[in-house]
């Protein structure tokens, strides 16, 4: 199973399960506007119903359910692909992938989560996957390739909750084990607010035991702009303190295709003393382009590390990203 997802280009997005507020998800273009059928789009469809085979026969044969009208299996999967330009630096080539996959044979609780990366987001403020102890980089580290699968136990999914147990693997060398539980709670104030808290605490067979804490705050300005501040936190017996991460972004929708986030973040540890290791300021155009499927984002930023000697030099960077999403249901 996990051969099979690793090789059919998956990928996913952010924390599934968590309620959105009303207007802030990512507008998806109508298929009646898609461009006519061409080789891309065969080949796109074919790779998306090799994908949902292979799941419903892992269903059918492990699962219990039989008959035509059994659920299908749902999946999604965003395989990124980007080029950062940064000052001073050659050109770097950055590949990531997200799977999520719900196997409904087996149980409908039962969902199998795929996250992995050629190497760690170098500017990254926040972690890509915040709370998970086997995809976890906030800060610069390691270049080593890595691969992190889980499988995971809903216990609760409703519109302002989401808990569930996860144990996976960290496909490194050696290996590392994990497990954790999570819990988000979702809660809209009126019509214009929207708070989202979450703690994970987690065990990792190299850092231990520890716990991840988020909350943020979103805040409709207008009906395209959408204000929010964003936090993230984690401590662990192999961590520098608390690592932690703030965000704040302005994220306006400028058609049904295309939209743009101003964001100013900051992050640090608080060992050996409380400092703050980056400031990063970025300008992010995403626009949806030739398929329903397919995005391109550029972002410029500037980010200001600090040195050995305390100090923060500029470093200005510029990021090409194209998104490729693998949709069943």
């Amino acid at each position: 199973m996990l051969l099979f997802c690793l090789v059919s280009l998956p990928a996913s997005g952010a924390e599934p399960g968590a309620a959105e507020p009303p207007g802030s998800a990512e507008p998806v273009p109508s298929e009646e506007a898609a461009p006519p059928d061409s080789w891309v789009d065969r080949t796109h469809s074919y790779v998306e119903g090799r994908i949902e085979d292979s799941i419903k026969w892992f269903d059918a044969f492990f699962g219990t359910t039989t008959g035509v009208d059994t659920a299908r299996p749902d999946f999604v999967m965003r395989w990124t692909n980007e080029v950062r330009a940064e000052e001073g630096r050659t050109p770097k080539f950055r590949t990531s992938l997200r799977a999520n996959v719900h196997f409904p044979g087996l149980s409908r609780k039962l969902k199998l989560v795929i996250s992995g990366e050629n190497k760690p987001d170098p500017s990254a403020v926040l972690p890509a996957d915040p709370g998970n102890p086997g995809f976890n980089e906030q800060a610069p580290g390691t270049s080593i390739k890595q691969v992190s699968t889980e499988i995971r136990y809903e216990f609760l999914q409703t519109e302002r909750n989401y808990f569930f147990a996860g144990v996976g693997v960290r496909l490194v060398l050696p290996p590392q084990a994990y497990t954790r539980v999570r819990y988000q709670f979702n809660h809209p104030f009126g019509e214009i607010y929207y708070f989202r808290f979450a703690v994970t605490p987690f065990w990792n067979s190299k850092v231990g035991f520890g716990e991840t804490t988020e909350f943020s705050l979103e805040r409709r300005i207008g009906p395209m702009i959408l204000a929010s501040w964003s936090n993230s936190g984690t401590i662990s017996d192999d961590s520098s303190g608390l690592e932690w991460g703030s965000v704040l972004s302005l994220s306006s929708q400028l058609s049904p295709k295309s939209a743009v986030s101003n964001s100013f973040g900051v992050s640090g540890p608080t060992r050996p003393v409380a400092v703050v290791g980056n400031y990063r300021a970025s300008v992010k155009f995403r626009r949806n382009e030739f398929r329903p499927w397919f995005f391109w984002e550029l972002e410029p930023e500037v980010n200001w590390p600090r040195d050995e000697l305390g100090g923060h030099r500029t470093v200005w960077a510029a990021t090409f990203r194209a998104d490729i999403l693998f949709l069943g249901k």
